[in-house]
């Protein structure tokens, strides 16, 4: 009986950390406190390079809310022309970025706040991560569509 429990508790561990993890509540629900190693990085968000990755710090960014997310570069990782439909807020926290805007570079510290529909590109100088705060749900447009990941313009 007591290998019947035993196993029971190690499938239920294996599917745990098997399934998805959920998505972090936001600070009007809770507190938030997060130390890197909890972090978990998933793949692009929907309109973004695959090869970008984020992890959620708080809210869900692919609904309605307030969301912070971080997003991992890999060193050349460029950025086409895009625009939010809503203002964002961006902290580079390692790495540097070459922004599109005036040929201006963000290193690690730098921060740029973007109105929203302004046209914006970078490129990453090194393997960068960057913060992102803003609304949801997440959406990007594409200055020149065939620079969209997606393959259809304005698709979400």
């Amino acid at each position: 009986m007591a290998s019947r429990v035993t196993l029971c508790m190690l499938l239920v561990a294996a599917v745990g950390q098997a399934a998805e993890r959920p998505w972090p509540p936001t600070a009007d629900k809770v507190g938030i406190m997060l130390t890197v190693e909890r972090l978990y990085w998933r793949p692009a968000l929907p309109g973004m390079p695959s090869e970008i990755k984020f992890a959620a710090l708080e809210g869900n960014p692919l609904e309605s809310g307030p969301f912070t997310i971080r997003l991992a570069l890999q060193a050349g990782q460029r950025m086409p022309w895009h625009r939010y439909p809503e203002p964002i807020r961006m902290t580079v926290l390692s790495g540097a970025l070459a922004m599109g805007m005036e040929g201006r570079e963000l290193s690690a510290g730098g921060f740029f706040a973007c109105p929203a529909q302004q046209p914006q590109s970078y490129v990453a100088r090194d393997a960068s991560v960057v913060q992102i705060s803003g609304m949801g749900p997440w959406r990007i447009a594409y200055v020149n569509p065939q620079d969209d990941p997606r393959g259809t313009a304005g698709s979400k």
